[in-house]
């Protein structure tokens, strides 16, 4: 960085008296330094904690998706089950597709639907974890999945300006 003078910062320092502070002032500033430096530091073990349960919940979550129902009638027939769970994937490309030409067209996004995309896109990712692993209904998790890429399509498609102009009306 190179200096830069100021005529007139100089001028106003070379301004100022010649005063040296009083003798007095230093014990107040070394009792008051002491009783900061005594003042004990929240700990930070309770937020670590916190952090490491939330991250073990974050990773336990698709086990918990996949759990069998104990009380679930026989599954049907394999060539059924097959076709269900083509017309979901092909639903589930088709509804990406979508939104990506949603955000094409309009790639100007507000606070507020930035916010509502992430969360969904947050659950969206836990089902993706959920459907990499072993195992699990697979079907459960491809229904929520399209069912939370229709909620992304709506809320993408969605002019949240305009919600938040009624929601200040009230």
């Amino acid at each position: 960085m190179e200096p830069r003078h100021d005529p007139g910062l100089s001028a106003a320092l070379r301004a100022l008296p010649l005063e040296a502070p009083p003798a007095d002032a230093w014990p107040a500033i070394r009792a008051r330094m002491v009783a900061a430096k005594a003042t004990p530091a929240r700990p930070l073990w309770p937020w670590l904690a916190l952090a490491a349960s939330l991250g073990l919940v974050a990773l336990a979550s698709p086990l918990w998706l996949g759990s069998p129902d104990l009380g679930v009638a026989p599954a049907a027939p394999v060539r059924v089950a097959d076709a269900e769970l083509d017309s979901l994937k092909a639903r589930s490309q088709q509804l990406e597709g979508e939104i990506h030409a949603l955000r094409a067209a309009n790639p100007e996004v507000d606070e507020f639907r930035y916010a509502l995309e992430h969360a969904i896109e947050d659950e969206l990712t836990l089902v993706d974890v959920g459907l990499t692993a072993p195992g699990g209904d697979r079907h459960a998790l491809w229904r929520e999945r399209v069912r939370l890429l229709e909620e992304l399509k709506s809320t993408t498609g969605t002019d949240t300006g305009s919600l938040l102009m009624q929601a200040s009306l009230y």
